[in-house]
């Protein structure tokens, strides 16, 4: 028997009749980058997360980057994360910040909590 890892056309035949309207006025009104969709895509992510704000980046590495930004990481800060991280996301670490800690602290090593953080004496800023 064999199972899919990942069945798209199911998902896209779920939300087809959503998605096809608004790709073809976005095709229609080219508008690919900060359109009207961007904005109330923003709009509404602000609002289900319970923030004041939130933007729409290109991808992952655009989103890290704007978050160590954000935080005010310099080349002279450290950053850990887990040493099974996706290397894309380490290209921002790597353009960001001086020393890159690559480590597995746990035995589950995608779970970098901030309790864990703090056991391993890491100022983890608040929220």
């Amino acid at each position: 028997m064999k199972v899919p890892f990942l069945d798209l056309q199911q998902q896209y035949r779920q939300i087809e009749g959503e998605l096809m309207p608004r790709l073809q006025k976005v095709m229609a009104d080219v508008t690919f980058v900060l359109g009207n969709e961007v904005l109330e895509f923003e709009e509404n992510l602000a609002k289900y997360s319970g923030c004041k704000y939130a933007v729409g980046v290109a991808n992952g590495t655009d989103a890290i980057i704007l978050a160590l930004k954000a935080l005010g990481i310099q080349s002279e800060d450290e950053v850990i994360t887990a040493a099974n991280t996706f290397v894309p996301q380490r290209k921002p670490l790597n353009m960001r910040a001086r020393s890159r800690s690559w480590r597995i602290v746990t035995r589950s090593p995608t779970r970098l909590t901030p309790s864990l953080l703090k056991r391993l004496s890491v100022r983890v800023p608040e929220r």
